[in-house]
């Protein structure tokens, strides 16, 4: 699967993996994908099941943005195997979007006079100004857009796990950086079960956030 496609698969073997997993799976997405008993931006509804194979989607913005799991297909291959194959070009698509609602108007900073004055008097700035407005419009979507393959494809198989009678498939992803804005650090992630609690509170803050419930600005 290339990087550059919102999309992404793969397998998790498990112990075992139930014979009516797809019928587990359609409950866990009514009661909650994310959470059980939560449908907090989480509101996936089932597009298709069989036996072996269920195929499930987001069915609004929000939890189309939440976690980047838009529209996922899961089959049985085996008693201990599932396959899984999911896709986020919404997710990317309004992550493109937001880094422009950030560069549009800094594309405008030019044209004040006083700016435009200080561009004279530094042949450098210049660059440096439609340098950074390039970075954070195109380079920056995409760089979030290749690292969400595997915090989506982790929170994916955690809750494939749990559907199986697992628990604990993978600990949960924390990560908070140091450099802060307004207050809030730049980038922060929160997916899955926090070990240090055993909750399942995948609850971003940040500038920049990813996690099961995400609170940020992008």
């Amino acid at each position: 699967m290339s990087i550059f496609s919102p999309r992404c698969e793969g397998s998790i073997t498990l112990d075992n993996v139930p014979e009516d997993f797809a019928e587990r799976m359609a409950k866990r997405v009514e009661e909650g994908l994310l959470m059980p008993g939560s449908r907090k931006r989480a509101n996936y509804s089932v597009r298709s099941r069989d036996l072996e194979t269920i195929r499930f989607g987001a069915d609004d913005r929000m939890t189309a943005f939440n976690i980047g799991l838009n529209e996922v297909t899961v089959r049985r291959v085996d008693a201990r195997t599932l396959h899984y194959d999911f896709e986020y070009r919404r997710w990317a698509r309004y992550v493109l979007y937001l880094s422009l609602a950030i560069v549009v108007p800094m594309a405008l900073v030019p044209f004040i006079p006083a700016v435009h004055n200080a561009f004279s008097e530094y042949s450098a700035a210049p660059y440096m100004y439609w340098g950074m407005l390039l970075f954070w419009g195109v380079v920056w979507p995409w760089i979030l857009a290749v690292l969400h393959h595997r915090f989506a494809a982790r929170c994916l198989e955690r809750i494939l796990g749990e559907v199986c009678g697992v628990v604990g498939v993978h600990d949960g992803i924390r990560y908070e950086s140091e450099a802060r804005l307004f207050g809030m650090p730049l980038v922060c992630i929160a997916m899955g079960p926090d070990s240090a609690t055993g909750q399942n509170s995948g609850i971003a803050r940040g500038f920049i956030a990813i996690g099961n419930v995400a609170v940020g600005f992008l």
